[in-house]
């Protein structure tokens, strides 16, 4: 997989065959959406530090990728047997992203992206209830204040 952008985050969740979910960020534009450099992608890393891409990226379709609040988001899915986590990317600094997974919050696992200190990715465990149909995605800052919600979408596969 060529052509990443910064460092891979290692989500810690589980995949197929030993192996652990990862995100990354990628180049990306969309015809669409001319504000549009990068998307994020999964995959999964093997303990040879190898990567399989999954296939599922998200590029931003409907305004600027760097524009505040959430961007695209993809909710849950079983692939190749396993749990692939709900995932996605915020612009800003949220000390707390949640979501709702069949009516019950849960808490996102965060991490800044290398390349650009405002961009934090995010994922949701399914070992903590992530499962399901999600809804309400919402960021807060550091005092408990609602943060932007942005223009993303979430994608149910």
């Amino acid at each position: 997989m060529n052509g990443r952008i910064g460092d891979i985050i290692d989500t810690g969740v589980p995949a197929t065959a030993g192996r652990r979910w990862v995100l990354y960020f990628i180049p990306y534009a969309w015809t669409g959406s001319p504000g549009t450099t990068f998307a994020i992608g999964i995959g999964e890393r093997a303990a040879d530090g190898t990567i399989t891409d999954s296939g599922v990226q998200l590029g931003d379709t409907k305004g600027a990728d760097r524009a505040a609040g959430f961007h695209t988001l993809q909710a849950p899915m079983e692939y190749d047997g396993m749990m692939q986590p709900a995932f996605g990317y915020y612009v800003g600094r949220p000390a707390t992203i949640t979501a709702r997974f069949d009516g019950r919050t849960v808490r996102a696992r965060t991490a800044t992206w290398s390349a650009d200190p405002m961009v934090t990715a995010f994922w949701f465990e399914p070992a903590d209830g992530a499962t399901g149909v999600m809804t309400t995605p919402s960021a807060l800052d550091a005092d408990g204040t609602p943060m932007p919600v942005g223009h993303g979408e979430i994608y149910e596969n």
